[in-house]
This record gives C-alpha cells, structure tokens and sequence, in this order.
C-alpha cells in the first residue's frame, strides 16, 4: 500500500484529507444555511407558522414555574439560541447570512477551528429556534460536525 501511494499519489498525506473534509464540510454549510435562509421566514419568523418570539415566551414561562430558576444561562443551556438576546425576523435572517459568510471562509480553510465554532453556533441558533422543523437528525450532524 506504502508503494501504491508514493507512486500514485506522491502529495497525499492526511494533512490534505483533513483540508479536503473541512473544505467539503464549508460547502455543506453553505447549503445548509441558504437553505434556511429561504425557509426561515415561513416558519419561524413573527408571521410564521411557529413564530420563535411565542416559543422563547413559553420556554420563559416554563422556566418561572421550574425550582431551577429563570437566568439567562440556565434559559441558554436548556434552549440554546443567539434569538435570547435579539428575537426577530431581522436577527433570523442575518444568522443565516453570517453562516453563510463564515462557511465562504471556511471553503478556504483559514482559522478553521475559529470558523467552525462559529458556524457550531449560529447553525445550533437556527436549529433551536426552527423548534420542530429543524429534528431531523442530519441538522444534529451538521452541528457535531461544525464543533
């Protein structure tokens, strides 16, 4: 095998397979995010089916009445969205387009570990504020893949 891969494949090593997966990975991301980006505002949005300012009220509400408390750090880890800090139709679409920037940069694969932890949150963001719409099991992947 040592053989076949000097001669076939003199430039391969796993630093290139690494590259290769990160860069495919960008390019999974930006699918991903464009295609929220068009369906985002139909769901989820203030006129949508299931508006996120209505779901984080009632996860606010659940909350008051849990022994555990209401702090903003307890209502992040149990329902972990950026729409805590900026519930709207606006901030929806822009996690969108962030995610679909800092998927661009990690296409080229610069500062990746920045990159993909960046995308971990904004896509984690969207995944939790889709509620039901975002279960399927490849938006779970997509964000295990991007941390």
């Amino acid at each position: 095998m040592d053989v076949f891969v000097e001669v076939f494949l003199p430039e391969y090593s796993n630093d290139f397979t690494a590259e290769l997966f990160r860069r495919g990975v960008g390019i999974i991301n930006i699918v991903a995010f464009l295609s929220t980006f068009v369906q985002i505002t139909g769901l989820v949005s203030s006129k949508g089916l299931a508006p996120i300012q209505a779901y984080l009220a009632s996860e606010r509400q659940r909350h008051n009445r849990s022994p555990v408390g209401n702090s903003l750090v307890e209502l992040l880890i149990d329902t972990p969205t950026l729409c805590w800090f900026w519930p709207s139709d606006f901030a929806l679409k822009m996690m969108c387009l962030l995610g679909v920037a800092t998927s661009v940069v990690l296409t080229l694969d610069f500062l990746p570990g920045i990159f993909f932890f960046i995308a971990y949150v904004l896509y984690l963001s969207l995944v939790t504020a889709g509620q039901q719409f975002y279960t399927f099991q490849w938006d779970a992947l997509l964000a295990e893949v991007n941390l």
